[in-house]
C-alpha cells in the first residue's frame, strides 16, 4: 500500500506542487460549485424545468443529479454514481404531476411537482409499488461522446437499461436486460 501512495505522490505530487495555489483551489473549488456537464429538459407544466447534472467531485467517474425547478421552489437529488455505462436518465410524469427519473440499473426516483407549491422528495414508502405503464414518457438523457444530450421522445425511443445489475417494477415493457441499441436517434 505504502508503495501506491508514494507511486501517486511521485506523479501527481510534483505538479501540484509546481502549479500556483490559486490555479488548485479554483480548479478544486469548481468541481464543488459547478457541475461537469449539465442539460435542461423543459417539463410540460408551467415555468417547470429539470436539470440532469453530472458532477466530478466524487471518490468515481461522477455524481449524476436531478435539480428540478418551479416557480415556488427547487429540489436536488442524488440520482445515482456515473459507474460506466450508466448514463442515461429516462423521464417520466405520472397522472398525479411526479416527475420519475429512472436510470441504469433500475435506480428511480420521484419528485412531486404543484404549481401551488415547491417540488417535493416522494419518500419510497409512498410510491407505487410496480407499473408505470400510465406515465407519460418525457424522453431522455443520455450522454454522447463527452457531453449530455436531451433526446426527445420523437428523437429517441424509450427504453431503459438494466445492463444485467438490477431490475424495475416501472415500465416493464420498456427495459432491456443489458443496454439499450438501435434507438433511432437522429
Amino acid at each position: 500500500m505504502h508503495h501506491i501512495g508514494s507511486m501517486w505522490h511521485a506523479i501527481f505530487g510534483n505538479c501540484l506542487r509546481l502549479m500556483p495555489l490559486p490555479v488548485l483551489a479554483s480548479l478544486l473549488a469548481c468541481s464543488f460549485v459547478k457541475p461537469a456537464d449539465e442539460v435542461t429538459v423543459a417539463l410540460p407544466l408551467d415555468g417547470m424545468m429539470a436539470r440532469v447534472q453530472v458532477w466530478g467531485n466524487t471518490s468515481s467517474e461522477g455524481r449524476f443529479e436531478i435539480l428540478v425547478e418551479t416557480p415556488k421552489g427547487t429540489e436536488r437529488r442524488v440520482l445515482w454514481e456515473d459507474w460506466g455505462p450508466a448514463q442515461r436518465a429516462s423521464l417520466y410524469l405520472t397522472p398525479n404531476n411526479w416527475l420519475v427519473v429512472m436510470g441504469g440499473g433500475g435506480d428511480t426516483e420521484m419528485i412531486a411537482l404543484s404549481s401551488g407549491s415547491a417540488p417535493r422528495w416522494v419518500p419510497y414508502n409512498q410510491r407505487p409499488r410496480q407499473g408505470g405503464e400510465d406515465w407519460t414518457y418525457l424522453g431522455a438523457v443520455d450522454r454522447s461522446v463527452d457531453h449530455l444530450v436531451y433526446y426527445s421522445p420523437v428523437h429517441q425511443r424509450e427504453c431503459i437499461p438494466l445492463y444485467g445489475a438490477g431490475s424495475s417494477p416501472y415500465r416493464k415493457a420498456h427495459q432491456d436486460e443489458h443496454y439499450c441499441s438501435n434507438l433511432g436517434t437522429t
